[in-house]
């Protein structure tokens, strides 16, 4: 196998398993059970609304895992869904991220879970410093951390990039 490819690996979730922050960038709601769409465990997700801006999301029940991934390209999927949320980094952001100390493999599984929190169930996620979806989803992350403490494998991501 290449050196640059990583091998299937199922990555310990970032974000807390305490009810999650709405990810809208103006919401302070909380994430709740969405007793309407109630566990769609076939997909091995959980249905989530914010009860402030009625948001809806979801949270894997099993945790993500990077099945392969490039130098800036990583495809992960959740429980036993088909589906997959590809994650595909610029060069840029990759720099940005190891700055903060944080690895390809952890940025991607992050945006990952945020993407879910978003409601995207599959498809790309391209992330570079220009687009706001890399502001949105590491400032989120950020937020995450300072509201539910820090996670000891994020220690380095203590606080927001200048840029965000």
């Amino acid at each position: 196998m290449p050196e640059s490819l990583v091998r299937s690996a199922k990555v310990p979730s970032v974000l807390s398993s305490k009810p999650a922050l709405c990810p809208r960038v103006s919401c302070v709601g909380k994430l709740e059970l969405d007793s309407r769409m109630g566990s769609m465990t076939a997909m091995g997700l959980q249905a989530l609304v914010c009860p402030v801006c009625k948001h809806s999301g979801y949270r894997s029940l099993q945790g993500i895992r990077v099945l392969f991934a490039t130098r800036h390209e990583h495809v992960c999927n959740y429980g036993p869904s088909l589906r997959s949320l590809t994650v595909v980094f610029s060069g840029t952001a990759l720099v940005s991220l190891r700055e903060r100390g944080l690895c390809p493999t952890q940025s991607a599984l992050m945006a990952a879970q945020w993407a879910l929190l978003c409601g995207q169930l599959a498809g790309t996620l391209r992330v570079s410093p220009e687009s706001p979806a890399f502001m949105h989803c590491f400032t989120y992350v950020h937020h995450e951390i300072v509201h539910n403490g820090p996670d000891p494998s994020l220690d380095a991501f203590t606080e927001p990039h200048p840029a965000l």
